[in-house]
């Protein structure tokens, strides 16, 4: 392409003459540098403003961060400002009444979750022909209990010797032993025995907390022979 070489661009149009423009080839080339100067500088400010918002981002959620931490510091001067006033009160109940907020925090923290009742041990029925329970009834007096029902002997022309044992559950699904007096629970018969047992619920126990009593009778070598639960409302006269 010579320097002197030229360009005819004609725009025509149907309603007016035709108009010639005459441009050399250096016009072309610096229009062409000129549009990729432009193209590049729009793609350089394309990328400055994304690396400059990406940037505000990041400060914006830094400064966010830095707010949550202040605000947490000045809960911990406060709370660490009033143990000092506290402190220098020299008043003992008070600091004794901080340790012991502190303290059951700490152990309500550290807990382990209850375990779930076991149903299979709490419903469990054992029976195994040798001991038979009728007429069982319950009677509730204050914070104790009394159980009473005729034990008879299975076996014939055998002694059945063992004892009892009565546990109560309670509604949440936990089971506990209750003691009652020795001569009540021990047993020798040869026909059938009226048991008669009272026992103290245990503490913190309440009437409404019940929901039944679970009896075990144990053979002369220790092992159950019967076991079930009753449900206090069947029970209680």
């Amino acid at each position: 392409m010579s320097p002197r070489s030229k360009y005819n661009i004609i725009f025509m149009r149907d309603d007016a003459q035709v108009r010639r423009f005459r441009l050399g080839s250096a016009w072309i080339r610096v229009a062409i540098w000129l549009l990729a100067l432009l193209m590049l500088a729009a793609g350089g400010g394309l990328y400055a403003g994304f690396r400059y918002w990406s940037a505000n981002a990041a400060l914006v959620d830094e400064k966010r961060g830095l707010e949550r931490r202040l605000i947490d510091a000045e809960v911990q001067l406060e709370r660490l400002g009033n143990v000092e006033k506290i402190l220098r009160s020299h008043d003992p109940k008070d600091v004794q009444d901080l340790i012991q907020a502190g303290n059951m925090a700490e152990r309500e923290r550290t807990a382990p979750p209850p375990s779930p009742p076991n149903l299979g041990e709490i419903f469990a029925y054992q029976n195994l022909r040798q001991a038979g329970v009728e007429n069982i009834q319950a009677r509730l007096v204050n914070s104790s209990m009394q159980v009473r029902f005729d034990l008879n002997n299975l076996i014939a022309d055998t002694t059945l010797s063992g004892r009892v044992d009565f546990h109560v559950i309670l509604n949440s699904g936990r089971m506990e032993r209750v003691s009652a007096p020795e001569a009540d629970l021990v047993f020798s018969i040869q026909r059938f025995k009226r048991i008669q047992a009272t026992f103290n619920l245990p503490t913190g126990v309440e009437r409404g907390d019940l929901f039944g009593v679970r009896v075990v009778i144990s053979g002369q070598d220790g092992n159950p022979i019967y076991s079930e639960t009753y449900p206090l409302s069947r029970i209680v006269s």
